[in-house]
């Protein structure tokens, strides 16, 4: 199931970036979302970095999705390859013990006018009969509300901080 969100960001590409992309923001948006995040690894590796990044929602899983998934508590690890040159980050996501169930896409900043644009499209994809469907709907939804909150905050946070 493909998604895509826009989110306006009230600076321009480059403080947009610099802030996304700083340790404390980071932290401090994914704390918010309901989401825990631990850098596994970070390398620098021709002008891009590559992390691996292990992530646990604090929420617990709808019954029906805790039964797809084999666990109550929904955890991934992420990895991502980061062009710090075009403003943007591929991303991958691979859940321990659910060989059927991935997630992949891009996020960037675009500029528009004086500001610019938060873009997140990806793909997730559930292959198991009768219940893929409904658990790509229900993985999609639990991920346009997690950047749906980091995208309010990532606004908050550039209109309170400004250089």
């Amino acid at each position: 199931m493909k998604f895509r969100l826009e989110h306006e960001l009230p600076a321009d590409i480059h403080r947009a970036w610099a802030t996304i992309m700083n340790e404390e923001f980071s932290t401090q948006s994914y704390s918010q979302s309901g989401i825990d995040r631990t850098i596994v690894s970070s390398e620098e590796r021709n002008g891009k970095t590559y992390s691996v990044i292990q992530v646990n929602v604090r929420e617990p899983l709808p019954p029906m999705a805790a039964r797809v998934m084999g666990t109550t508590q929904l955890s991934w690890t992420q990895n991502q390859i980061i062009d710090h040159s075009t403003h943007t980050m591929q991303w991958q996501i691979r859940i321990p013990n659910a060989d059927k169930v991935s997630a992949s896409g891009v996020f960037k900043l675009v500029p528009r006018g004086g500001q610019c644009v938060r873009i997140v499209e990806g793909d997730v994809v559930v292959k198991m009969r009768l219940v893929g469907r409904k658990a790509e709907e229900h993985i999609c939804a639990k991920l346009q509300k997690s950047y749906e909150q980091s995208a309010a905050f990532t606004q908050e946070w550039l209109r309170n901080h400004p250089v």
